[in-house]
């Protein structure tokens, strides 16, 4: 790890590294305005520009591949390399681009585009940059990065093509705004982004510059045009597209350039040559010293380039619809706002809005699959929260037949259903070519609308003109209606019968003599039908003058009356069948006789309408929000260039009178002669123009595609905040990134991050190996974030298990040190390694053996989450069974102060909802006892049936509401919260404490001491300490849950990076291919999450080592309590990169810091007189069983508690070593019986007093329930241990008295009575070891036992115990 002391690789280098760079003389320089862009190019940062607190670099990053790797990227059949292969080929170079800043946008003006360099957390723009202010001259280099999109010669010309960066440029960020006219000069530009901002501001990829020289001339031949060049593509994909200007159009021709005219040379004399008709001039003289030139030859206009965009929500200008529900609002409005959350309509209905999304149905794909995504019973257009929503496009704004709606609005033109810009209401949209009037919300008719049985017989005015069904003319004239007359077509009106039953025949019905489809009733009006019968057109003649006879003559061929001219497909119904009803081949509008019809041919083949039309009522329209989208697109056709004209040539005319002929003009020239370029110049095509909605997860899965990073930088951000104290923005940051992740992972049909199945598609395993390690860190700290631990996932009390040693936890840390550092040297391999196919195959077994060892600690992992979920369930019941009872009960508390009449029941209660929040999860409450870790799996099976592929439930649907409300309860604490401190020992109100005016004190011992100072009864003491004691015990339950889980999905997750990994490594040694830029670039990214993870993992562990050394050797001042150990050991920092290493020499320096020892040898003597033994309480059993004594059945106790105020000054600091326990009867002697000795859960510890006050400084240590392995299986007894007590025969004198002696009392050592026996005290033999003597002591006997004792004591007459400590000098 020298070389990262020396060094640090940008996360996204590519490249080798410099001697400069190491030094830090050379590394990225952000360019000057109008000067080529190299900043970008090294890839590569030092040290001192690496954030070490985020983690990740502060500036944007760059790629270079070409066209061929961005489809290895993104597969052949993606639209966006579809879209680019019509303009480049696959050696095309693309430029990869990418801004993290969440807070501050990416800017595109003229050539550039500045990235910005500040992340809003770390690294703030102050002031903030607008896009009124923004300058290139003035922010590149201080605020932004500045990369090219051309690289300018000047304000009309380009570098040459071999010195540009790109051909394809791809910008991928959160917020691009255009803050002014953007030029690509024929680049093709991909953007994705979250939001864009055109600002009225346009982008054009259209080239304006020629990139090759003028074509060469030859001494005959002026130089040709050149050709005019393809406009770029431009591809935008968008979460919220805020107006758009583009233009992709091609470049036009160069027209030929003219040739020059001939010089000098002088026509001294013309003869005319030949006779008859074959006369000719012949110049004589000097010919020219230079010939004319030919004009040079057109040239082609440029292709346009395909604009091809992709939104899910538009603004647009006006005032949009239902503002209520419309009205543009943010995720973080959303989250934190409390008048809208994820009830509102504004958020749930809003498909760009994130925060909510889950179980909805409010876009345009829910609404029209077929599925009730949000499980209430109703689906697609049904569902109110499709018709009733704006931004839904498939469905009418309200409950009519959807046969009489129409499109107009620019959100419904665009949502590829129904026609789009193809529709008449649509045509006249900027958006669709049009010139987008100002107007009302809904778009004009053409009469088409109501022209057929379904639409004539509907009892709706379809086409808004005032007339319903049979009273419209169309209905009534078009002879395919056939629900309103039989007497409509031009058959009908001639065949003498009155078809309909009217009183009239034929022309003298006005179903005929009215119509314009049948025109035979109107003779003199149309001159055609003077030959247009069966007479007409077999007479001979040209009836109509129209040059043509008989069956030459259209008019005969397309009259359906005529049958002179054999069999001819010419009547409406014939037109219009599909059928190829006369055999020729063709049929219906390809057909002649029906696509140039004068009765019906413009109706049949063009859908225009013959009647009057003319609207009055607005027609009902699909949903939408604005009138106008404000988005102009253009991609047209570059012209050809047109020929160049010849040069002149040295010429004479001549006159010549020619009888009969009259006279004619002859010319003659000398020399050669000149022609115009030739017109072989094509115009390019147009390359077409898309407009569409598309699911905000559709653009989701492709930025992921592209880069794990955006999801990276979120989840850094969060922890920023964590670590700061910043619980809500952290929050926010990390369930944004949780929502967001999850439904890529649903959309793109992915179950779990955990194992991908063999046939997944490529898109799958990008999509898994960019998400999941970042998905999994967002999972973890977010569980400790609403958990109420710190950002290492340790509670704010520590929690200490006394068996746990700390050399044991060092070598723990160490071993995961090498695993972390093998990691970190496999990053800096991929950095900056050329040959990278000999470390694959070395990698692979790398790989191999890493996932082996997770594989066992994963299976260790679940065993312990196993058990850790029994022992919540088992205390959960034991504290709702002692709930019940409290509220239930009678019983007064008990006081020294007869003032003091509360009820034990509401003092208990209290007391307890106080010590909640004391000792661990707020959030466990608050949520209803459910574990953060099952978030992953609680969102995945809420997509599931959103996806459809789970029925979808209402009461899915409460749960999800009922759970995301919950995320916005913020908990959680700063990052490294404080170690535990010593403190001034103060003695709170109990009973302000019940009623939450005051706080729980932050040590549990104050409290005991209270209690006994307080309340008088000495079994409500018993009854009040249990109580605490289990509702300590849960919550620390409840946490060891939640770490077990973490442990786990940590392990899971790393487990399947590995895997990913591992594939991704194999896949290359089988390719054998070298890695593009953009390859190495995202498996450095890859690689960078994955690590991350462990790097977390590491970090709790450290602060693990570093509370059991103060637990073991209490580092504290006795003169302030305050801590001992340097700043730098305690000092809360996160660890990257750059500085993980500082975490080993941090605890090498610990190891010297401890220098705690011990002295002589302390006792501490108790008796008790009589026979103290009482039969536990259900409390005291429960109490028991948490500590994993549920064996004892009823069994009998006998309590001892120690206080500081009760020892002497020798034993203030302490260490105990060993425990003896001797009881008195008439019978006692050799016999010993067997005893437990219980401790409670909280070790106390004296090191020091305040000078100016007097009070101790004292330290408590909460401790674990259970000595847990790994696996979750109970290692060893904790807080109890069975051992043989002695019996003896009381001494004469009173036992009640403190000067009646016994000889238990007064012998040095009793091995025989003690815990150890005659073996030396150590940790192994000794539970108490090391442990603290303050506290509550409980001597236990099963029922049987304690009879025994009884019977063979002969009644028990006292207890001695002796605590064998040994003074600590700190």
């Amino acid at each position: 790890m020298h070389a990262l002391s020396l060094l640090l690789l940008w996360v996204y280098g590519c490249q080798p590294v410099t001697p400069e760079e190491v030094s830090g003389r050379g590394g990225p320089q952000a360019p000057s305005a109008g000067t080529t862009s190299a900043s970008l190019t090294s890839q590569f940062q030092d040290p001192s520009s690496y954030d070490a607190t985020w983690g990740l670099p502060l500036e944007p990053s760059a790629a270079n591949l070409t066209l061929a790797g961005l489809a290895a990227r993104l597969g052949e059949e993606s639209e966006v390399i579809v879209a680019l292969r019509k303009v480049h080929t696959d050696v095309a170079k693309v430029r990869f681009l990418e801004a993290y800043s969440r807070d501050y946008p990416t800017f595109l003006v003229g050539h550039q585009v500045l990235l910005p360099k500040g992340d809003g957390v770390h690294l703030e723009q102050n002031p903030r940059v607008t896009k009124e202010m923004v300058n290139p001259a003035v922010h590149c280099n201080t605020t932004h990065l500045c990369e090219n999109l051309y690289n300018r010669k000047s304000d009309f010309a380009e570098e040459p093509s071999e010195t540009q960066l790109a051909d394809i440029i791809v910008l991928l960020g959160w917020d691009v705004e255009v803050a002014g006219p953007a030029f690509t000069e024929g680049r093709s530009l991909l953007i994705i982004a979250e939001n864009f901002r055109g600002h009225g501001n346009a982008i054009s990829t259209h080239p304006r510059f020629f990139r090759m020289p003028e074509n060469e001339s030859t001494l005959t031949k002026a130089a040709n045009g050149r050709h005019g060049h393809p406009g770029g593509a431009f591809l935008l994909y968008t979460n919220v597209l805020d107006k758009l200007g583009v233009d992709a159009s091609g470049m036009n021709g160069e027209p030929g350039h003219p040739g020059t005219d001939h010089e000098q040379g002088v026509i001294t004399s013309t003869e005319l040559m030949g006779s008859g008709s074959n006369l000719y001039l012949v110049c004589k003289g000097t010919p020219p010293d230079k010939d004319p030139q030919d004009g040079g030859d057109s040239s082609n206009g440029g292709r346009g380039g395909p604009v091809l965009v992709r939104y899910t929500t538009l603004i647009g200008t006006g005032t949009p619809r239902k503002p209520e529900k419309t009205a543009p609002v943010s995720d973080w409005e959303c989250f934190s706002d409390p008048a809208l959350g994820c009830e509102s309509a504004r958020c749930t209905d809003n498909p760009s809005v994130s925060i909510c999304d889950v179980l909805t149905e409010a876009d345009n794909r829910q609404c029209s699959d077929g599925i009730d995504n949000d499980g209430d019973g109703v689906l697609d257009c049904a569902d109110t929260n499709c018709s009733g929503n704006p931004f839904v496009t498939v469905c009418p704004m309200g409950p009519m037949d959807t046969r009489h709606i129409v499109e107009g609005t620019p959100e419904a033109c665009s949502d590829g259903v129904g026609l789009d810009c193809a529709s008449p209401g649509c045509i006249y949209l900027e958006q669709c070519g049009g010139t987008e009037p100002i107007g009302p919300l809904y778009p004009y008719t053409s009469g088409f609308e109501e022209s057929s049985n379904a639409s004539c017989s509907n009892g709706l005015d379809d086409d808004g003109d005032g007339y319903t069904d049979c009273r419209d003319n169309e209905c009534r004239y078009n002879s395919l209606v056939t629900v309103c007359t039989q007497e409509n077509s031009v058959e009908a009106c001639a065949d003498g019968l009155d078809n309909d039953g009217d009183g009239y025949a034929d022309c003298n019905d006005f179903d005929c003599s009215r119509n314009p489809y049948v025109k035979v009733c109107n003779v003199s009006g149309y001159p055609f039908l003077a030959e247009s019968s069966n007479a007409t057109c077999s007479d001979g003649l040209d009836n109509d003058s129209d040059r043509y006879k008989d069956c030459r003559d259209y008019q005969c061929l397309n009259n359906p009356l005529v049958t002179v001219c054999g069999n001819q497909e010419n009547s409406m119904a014939e037109c219009s069948d599909g059928l190829d009803n006369d055999g020729d081949g063709v049929t219906d509008c390809s057909e002649g006789t029906c696509r140039e019809n004068p009765f019906f041919g413009t109706y049949v083949c063009t859908g225009q309408i013959q009647t009057n039309h003319t609207q009055v009522v607005k027609p009902p329209t699909y949903n939408g929000v604005y009138t106008s989208a404000a988005i102009s697109m253009k991609s047209a056709k570059g012209l050809h260039g047109a020929a160049g004209l010849k040069g002149k040539m040295l010429t004479q005319s001549r006159v010549v009178n020619t009888p009969p002929n009259g006279t004619v003009t002859y010319t003659c020239h000398l020399g050669r002669m000149s022609y115009n370029g030739a017109s072989t110049g094509q115009d390019g095509q147009p390359g077409g123009t898309e407009l569409r909605f598309t699911p905000r997860r559709s653009t989701d899965i492709l930025r992921s595609q592209m880069s794990p990073n955006q999801w990276v930088v979120n989840a850094a951000l969060g922890n920023a905040h964590f670590k700061n104290g910043h619980a809500q923005k952290a929050s926010f940051l990390y369930m944004l990134t949780l929502m967001r992740l999850r439904g890529v992972l649903a959309d793109a049909d992915i179950a779990s991050c955990e194992e991908l199945p063999a046939t997944a598609s490529l898109k799958q395993r990008q999509v898994a190996q960019n998400v999941c390690p970042t998905l999994g860190r967002v999972q973890l700290h977010f569980s400790h974030l609403k958990a109420g631990l710190d950002f290492y996932g340790q509670s704010r009390e520590p929690r200490i298990n006394p068996r746990d040693r700390y050399q044991v936890l060092r070598e723990d840390f160490d071993d995961r040190f090498e695993l972390l550092k093998g990691n970190v040297d496999r990053y800096l391999t991929l950095s900056i390694s050329q040959d990278l196919a000999a470390w694959f195959s070395i990698e692979g077994g790398k790989l191999q053996q890493e996932l082996n060892k997770t594989a066992l600690d994963l299976e260790a992992a679940n065993l312990r989450i196993d058990a850790a979920e029994a022992a919540v369930d088992g205390l959960v019941q034991s504290i709702n069974r002692r709930k019940n009872e409290y509220e239930s009960t009678t019983e007064v508390l008990q006081t020294y102060e007869a003032s003091k009449q509360v009820s034990l029941g509401s003092f208990l209660l209290g007391l307890g909802k106080a010590a909640l929040s004391a000792f661990g999860s707020e959030f466990l409450t608050k949520a209803g006892e459910q574990a953060f870790s099952s978030l992953t799996d609680a969102l995945g099976g809420w997509f599931d049936q959103e996806s459809g592929k789970k029925p979808a439930t209402a009461e899915g649907k409460a749960e999800s509401r009922d759970f995301l409300g919950s995320l916005t309860d913020i908990a959680g604490s700063a990052a490294g919260s404080a170690l535990k401190k010593a403190f001034a020992q103060t003695k709170p109100d109990l009973f302000k404490v019940v009623d939450g005016i005051e706080l729980f004190p932050q040590a549990r011992s104050t409290i005991t001491n209270e209690v006994s100072a307080t309340v008088a009864s000495e079994s409500q003491r018993r009854t009040i300490n249990e109580y605490l004691d289990l509702m300590a015990s849960l919550e620390k339950a409840k946490l060891d849950l939640e770490a077990a889980r973490m442990d786990a999905f940590t392990l899971r997750s790393h487990h399947a990076s590995v895997q990913r990994l591992k594939q991704q490594v194999t896949d290359y040694i089988g390719q054998q291919a070298a890695l593009s830029a953009l390859d190495r670039l995202l498996l450095l990214k890859q690689t960078y999450a994955m690590t991350m993870l462990l790097l977390d993992d590491l970090g709790m562990r450290y602060w693990k080592v570093v509370r059991q050394a103060q637990y073991e050797k209490l580092p504290f001042s006795s003169q302030t309590g305050q801590s001992l150990l340097s700043g730098d050991v305690i000092k809360v920092e996160a660890f990257t990169f750059v500085n993980f290493e500082q975490m080993k020499l941090r605890l090498i320096d610990l190891d010297a810091q401890l220098n705690h020892f011990t002295s002589g040898q302390r006792s501490h003597y108790r008796r008790v007189t009589g026979n103290p033994f009482v039969q536990a309480s259900t409390g005291e059993k429960e109490v028991l069983t948490a500590l994993g004594l549920d064996y004892l059945n009823t069994p009998y106790l006998f309590h001892v508690n120690i206080t500081y105020d009760g020892l002497n000054s020798a034993l203030l600091k302490h260490r105990i070593r060993d425990v003896r326990v001797n009881f008195l009867g008439t019978n006692g002697g050799s016999a010993r019986h067997s005893i437990f000795l219980v401790r409670d859960m909280l070790d106390s510890f004296y090191v020091g007093r305040n000078a100016s006050t007097g009070e101790p400084w004292i330290i408590d240590f909460e401790l674990t329930d259970k000595d847990l392995a790994s696996n979750g299986s109970v290692r060893s007894p904790l807080h109890y241990q069975s051992f043989l007590a002695c019996t003896a025969v009381p001494p004469s004198c009173d036992l009640s008295q403190a000067s009646c002696r016994t000889p238990f009392q007064d012998a040095l050592t009793a091995d025989a009575c003690s815990i150890s026996g005659p073996v030396p005290d150590t940790a192994s033999n000794v539970t108490f070891y090391d442990r603290s003597l303050a506290g509550n002591w409980t001597v236990a006997l099963p029922a049987s036992d304690y009879a025994a004792l009884e019977t063979s004591l002969g009644g028990i007459q006292g207890v001695e115990v002796v605590f064998d400590t040994v003074a600590v000098d700190l």
